[in-house]
């Protein structure tokens, strides 16, 4: 029970600091009229501005990792208005400040509404591995196979289309063409996996810009 509601308070933190910042930017609700829709616009701004943090944060030698390394591990569903519902870290780094973080950021993806076609998955997780390889895995998993198959081809269109449209920008491109997205039966999952010094060259660069 203590666990359940400190999850729901970092939840109604996460939630009011990314309320705010969406003043900023409001996004378009996701679109899911009788049937899968399409992926939003995710408002990123928020979200850069935790990963800047955590990144200054290292610099001034005031974010401690041990080896450099660390898991953490996020899950929560979808819902059909592009919302996320009953989030948490479920696994988590040992690390608050990268924890909190973690809420912040998922709070900033929910209040842009821009994932409607997932609420089709019964769950998600998503489990961030640095180690020798900077390594993220979305799982899911839907009630169906049809649904499954629907999804991993929505998704397919939605990478290609970011491939077309983020063609110039070199960070976006190292993650984009290092993900591969699978379908096993009902069960989902994307994984990014990029080398560590290739994955923190290119965190260097976006945020010295």
């Amino acid at each position: 029970e203590l666990a359940e509601k400190r999850a729901a308070e970092e939840r109604a933190r996460a939630e009011e600091e990314a309320k705010a910042n969406l003043a900023k930017a409001e996004p378009t609700a996701t679109p899911v009229p009788g049937g899968y829709g399409a992926f939003g616009k995710i408002n990123t701004a928020p979200i850069k501005d935790q990963i800047q943090r955590l990144y200054q944060a290292k610099k001034d030698g005031k974010l401690h990792i041990p080896d450099g390394k660390f898991k953490v591990g996020v899950t929560g569903s979808v819902k059909p208005d592009g919302t996320l519902a009953d989030y948490s870290v479920h696994i988590p780094s040992g690390i608050p400040g990268i924890d909190d973080s973690a809420m912040a950021i998922l709070a900033a993806v929910s209040e842009s509404r821009a994932l409607g076609p997932l609420s089709k998955l019964t769950s998600i997780t998503m489990v961030l591995d640095i180690d020798q390889e900077a390594q993220l895995i979305v799982t899911g998993f839907t009630s169906n196979e049809s649904d499954a198959v629907n999804l991993k081809n929505l998704a397919d269109i939605a990478l290609f289309a970011a491939r077309i449209k983020k063609s110039d920008d070199e960070a976006a491109m190292v993650m984009l063409n290092n993900l591969k997205v699978n379908r096993t039966g009902t069960r989902i999952q994307a994984i990014i996996k990029v080398p560590k010094e290739k994955a923190k060259d290119t965190l260097a660069k976006t945020m010295e810009k």
